[in-house]
């Protein structure tokens, strides 16, 4: 009976610490595929934003030198 439940508990013990492990290795995938995310939206906004002063700029020039 001792056995059994050294058994068990030596298991439970094993699952936890394997869920733990699991779980901080996905988080830190996640976090980590959140960063490149960020960084590829915020670059293709500054992009727009750049193209979009450039087009603002030009329409000026065109409409002060006509």
């Amino acid at each position: 009976m001792k056995n059994e439940i050294k058994s068990i508990i030596g298991g439970l013990i094993f699952l936890a610490l394997l869920a733990i492990a699991v779980f901080t290795l996905l988080a830190q995938h996640i976090s980590d595929q959140t960063e490149t995310d960020v960084r590829k939206i915020a670059h293709v906004h500054l992009k727009g934003i750049c193209e979009l002063e450039s087009d603002r700029f030009d329409a000026i020039v065109h409409l002060r030198y006509q």
